[in-house]
């Protein structure tokens, strides 16, 4: 049988001559992993940040966000169960079955913003840079919660990279700009 590539899709398994039955028995045998339908990955694979370049190659349009975002980061203490994952709203998209995914459909215009390509070997993923991230923690702190927030704050002023011109201004296009001086404000 010849060597499986790291991503491999069926029709490709099917091409080397594999039947579904044999795939089927790669996948019992945990030789692969499903990753969606149709998409699978060697499951010797393993690079650092191994979700996001999973997630990332099923759905190469979409940027790593949210708790995920945080996490790579080191914003937070919080450890995420799912990847979370940005969309174009009108995009449409199939359903992971490795790794555990939520989607965040976005506007196109909010989407595109600060976006950094991070590399792991011969692949990589987009995820948002750490201002962004800041930003939305502050929009959201309804649904990710005011701990979240001042903690992703308070680690972010800790770093020796950040950015306050640049954090500032990302503020300002997210429309969160009064919150973050008001927030700093409070925490001086």
């Amino acid at each position: 049988m010849q060597k499986i590539a790291e991503y491999i899709r069926t029709k490709q398994m099917k091409e080397m001559g594999l039947s579904s039955r044999q795939i089927q028995k790669l996948l019992e045998q945990g030789q692969l992993l499903k990753l969606k339908q149709g998409l699978y990955r060697n499951a010797d694979m393993f690079l650092q940040d191994q979700s996001f370049l999973d997630v990332c190659y099923a759905m190469p349009y979409g940027v790593i966000t949210g708790f995920s975002a945080l996490a790579y980061y080191g914003l937070t203490t919080h450890i995420p169960q799912d990847v979370s994952i940005a969309i174009p709203r009108a995009r449409k998209v199939s359903k992971m079955i490795y790794p555990p995914v939520s989607v965040i459909r976005q506007d196109i215009s909010k989407f595109k913003r600060n976006i950094v390509k991070v590399k792991r070997g011969k692949y990589s993923f987009n995820i948002y840079d750490m201002e962004k991230v800041v930003c939305d923690t502050i929009k959201n702190r309804n649904k990710m919660g005011t701990d979240t927030m001042k903690e992703s704050l308070r680690e972010y002023l800790k770093r020796k990279d950040n950015n306050m011109l640049k954090l500032y201004e990302t503020a300002r296009r997210c429309h969160v700009f009064d919150k973050l001086d008001e927030i700093l404000t409070v925490m001086r």
